[in-house]
């Protein structure tokens, strides 16, 4: 079974705040013939300003369920020195049941 998750929040003020946004993003979850669950998210980081990083960054992802409960969290390392202008994304996590939102925010490394 797959199902397309249409919640996926950005954190607009600290992407403005490093100079990026994050583009595209997408979240499936998957419940496979065993019945073990993931959510697949994929999406893009761009630089609004420039063509570099100014520093160090991590696209973190937290997974909830309907309860607003955290069932899975994850990051992705963007290294400043060798990124240009855009790079893509793509996170693969278990998870135990069904997500209703998925958040996606970029932190300093």
């Amino acid at each position: 079974m797959k199902k397309s998750i249409d919640t996926i929040e950005r954190l607009e003020i600290m992407e403005e705040k490093l100079g990026i946004a994050v583009e595209g993003a997408y979240a499936i979850f998957e419940q496979d013939s065993d019945g073990d669950s993931y959510v697949i998210v994929n999406g893009e980081v761009h630089t609004v300003n420039g063509t570099k990083l100014d520093e160090d960054i991590e696209i973190i992802l937290t997974v909830y369920n309907n309860k607003g409960k955290v069932i899975s969290t994850s990051s992705t390392f963007f290294a400043s020195d060798n990124f240009f202008m855009i790079k893509p994304f793509h996170f693969y996590e278990d998870v135990i049941e069904m997500p209703a939102k998925i958040r996606l925010y970029p932190v300093k490394s």
